[in-house]
C-alpha cells in the first residue's frame, strides 16, 4: 500500500504593484532604452534595403507584474508575412527594487529564466541586457 497522498498546494500569490511605482519602474526602463538601447542597436531607416529586416523601435510595457522589452521591426523583403511587427526579447519578472528575475525569449517561443532563480535587482537586470549575447539584434 502507498503511502503517498495529494495535497493541495495553491500557487503562490504575485505580489500587488501600485499604480505610482509602476510609472516610476516604467520611465526608469524608458530612459534605459533611450540612453542604452537605442543609441548603438536602431540605425534610420533604409526604404531600399529589400535584403532584411530593419530594426525601427525598441520600447518596454507592464504585463501584470512582468516589464516586457520588445523590439519593432520592418521588413520590405519580397517574401516577408507582414511589412512590420514586434517581437519580444526580454522579461523582468518584478517584485521589488532589489527583487527581480530576468528571461529572454527563446526560438520556441518560451520564456527561459536566465538568473535561475537568483534574485537580483532591477539596475543588474538592465545591465544584463545590456552584456548579454542572449538579447543581441540582428
Amino acid at each position: 500500500m502507498s503511502k503517498k497522498r495529494w495535497i493541495f498546494n495553491p500557487r503562490a500569490a504575485n505580489p500587488k504593484i501600485s499604480a505610482c511605482e509602476k510609472i516610476t519602474i516604467k520611465q526608469k526602463c524608458d530612459r534605459f532604452i533611450d540612453v542604452k538601447l537605442k543609441i548603438g542597436k536602431i540605425k534610420l531607416f533604409d526604404p531600399d534595403n529589400k535584403k532584411e529586416r530593419q530594426l525601427i523601435d525598441i520600447y518596454c510595457k507592464w504585463y501584470r507584474n512582468h516589464i516586457l522589452f520588445i523590439a519593432k521591426y520592418k521588413d520590405l523583403r519580397p517574401n516577408a508575412i507582414v511589412p512590420e511587427y514586434e517581437d519580444k526579447f526580454a522579461r523582468i519578472t518584478y517584485f521589488s527594487q532589489v527583487k527581480c528575475y530576468l528571461y529572454y525569449m527563446r526560438h520556441t517561443g518560451e520564456w527561459q529564466d536566465i538568473t535561475y532563480e537568483v534574485v537580483i535587482s532591477l539596475n543588474k537586470c538592465l545591465q544584463s541586457i545590456l552584456k548579454m549575447p542572449h538579447f543581441e539584434f540582428y
